[in-house]
């Protein structure tokens, strides 16, 4: 993961992904509606420890299908195969522009089942990532794919399906995964907390 000297600097960092990025056109916002949005959540980003905090972009302003367009690793494009009437049972996130504060991308949790992982984060008082956030993770770092696959329980199907991002012959996928299975190549990704307009 890329390092800053400041949260100044991380903070512009992820400015100017979200506004070089495309992820500014595909809003259908005007430049000055999408950066007062961000400019609302400045401060609570800069007065945060958080090692990896991030600017999620709802699905209401940018959705998933067209997030996960916008990933792009070795040339080549994300793609989402989840719709959102799939999403049966989601953690309730803020509808507007937010934070998730102290992200853990599934490194700490590699092995261990998408069901298992959310028993540990709810006892650290942490909570489960959802398909958006596991997008927003693909946007802003998608190298990340390259050493591990992500599963994201805050975003369920069924009784047993959890969304998961991973590569599909090199190129960014969200999809659908058990989340019963374990793999060694597998992790759940969680924050610590979300922080909304």
């Amino acid at each position: 993961m890329k390092t800053f000297r400041s949260r100044q600097d991380f903070w512009n960092w992820q400015i100017q992904k979200l506004l070089k990025g495309d992820m500014l056109n595909a809003s259908g916002l005007s430049r000055d509606e999408f950066t007062d949005h961000l400019g609302l959540l400045k401060g609570a980003f800069l007065n945060s420890d958080g090692e990896r905090d991030m600017i999620i972009v709802p699905p209401s302003i940018v959705s998933l299908t067209a997030k996960m367009r916008l990933v792009t690793l070795k040339r080549k494009r994300g793609y989402c195969y989840i719709r959102p009437w799939e999403i049966q049972k989601e953690i309730l996130t803020p509808a507007n522009f937010y934070l998730a504060l102290d992200v853990e991308d599934g490194q700490k949790m590699l092995g261990k089942s998408a069901d298992r992982c959310v028993e540990l984060f709810h006892q650290k008082r942490r909570s489960e990532l959802v398909a958006n956030e596991g997008a927003m993770i693909a946007y802003y770092w998608p190298e990340v794919l390259l050493d591990r696959n992500i599963d994201l329980p805050g975003s369920r199907h069924g009784a047993d399906l959890v969304a998961d991002l991973w590569l599909n012959e090199g190129r960014p996928e969200l999809s659908w995964d058990g989340s019963g299975n374990s793999h060694s190549g597998w992790g759940s990704a969680s924050c610590g907390s979300r922080v909304g307009l």
